[in-house]
C-alpha cells in the first residue's frame, strides 16, 4: 500500500508540475508576442521621425526659411585660408535685392516608373464569324511593359 501511495503521489506531482511549467511557458509566449508588437510599433515610429527629420534638414527648406526671415545669400563668397590667413576671392556685402532661386524644379519620374502605352493591333480577318473571338491559328497577344514597339496579331511589329 505505501508503494502505490508513493507512485500516485509522484504521478500527481509530475502532472501538476508539468501543468505549471506549460502555463508559465504560455505566459512567457504572450509576453514575448506583446513585446515584439511593441517593438514593431516603435520601429515604425522611429522611421517616421527619421523621415520627418530629413524633411526638416532639407537644404531647400532651410534656404526658404532663411529667405523668409530676411536673410540673403552673399553674391560673391570669400574664403579664409587658415594656414596663412589670406582671404581668397573678393568679398562683397549681401544686399536684399539679390536672391537666388531656392525652390527646386519639379522632378521628372524615372524612366522605369513612367507609364507606356502599348497598342495591340488585331487583324479583323482573323476573327471567327460565329463568336467574334480570334481564330485558334492566330497567335495569342498579351499586354507588355516594353514600350519599344506595338505588336500586331499577325506577328509583325509597328513603330
Amino acid at each position: 500500500m505505501p508503494f502505490v501511495a508513493l507512485v500516485s503521489l509522484l504521478l500527481v506531482g509530475g502532472v501538476a508540475g508539468l501543468l505549471a511549467f506549460n502555463t508559465s511557458m504560455q505566459q512567457s509566449s504572450f509576453t514575448a508576442s506583446a513585446l515584439g508588437e511593441k517593438a514593431g510599433v516603435l520601429s515604425a515610429e522611429e522611421q517616421s521621425l527619421s523621415m520627418q527629420l530629413a524633411r526638416l534638414r532639407d537644404p531647400q527648406r532651410l534656404a526658404l526659411r532663411a529667405n523668409a526671415m530676411g536673410m540673403v545669400p552673399p553674391p560673391s563668397p570669400a574664403f579664409i585660408q587658415l594656414s596663412d590667413g589670406r582671404v581668397l576671392g573678393k568679398p562683397a556685402a549681401a544686399v536684399a535685392g539679390t536672391s537666388l532661386q531656392v525652390t527646386p524644379l519639379q522632378k521628372k519620374r524615372p524612366m522605369y516608373l513612367r507609364r507606356h502605352t502599348v497598342k495591340v493591333f488585331v487583324d479583323p480577318s482573323s476573327k471567327s464569324a460565329a463568336d467574334g473571338a480570334p481564330s485558334s491559328d492566330a497567335p495569342s497577344v498579351t499586354g507588355t511593359k516594353k514600350p519599344q514597339a506595338a505588336v500586331s496579331a499577325t506577328g509583325g511589329s509597328t513603330r
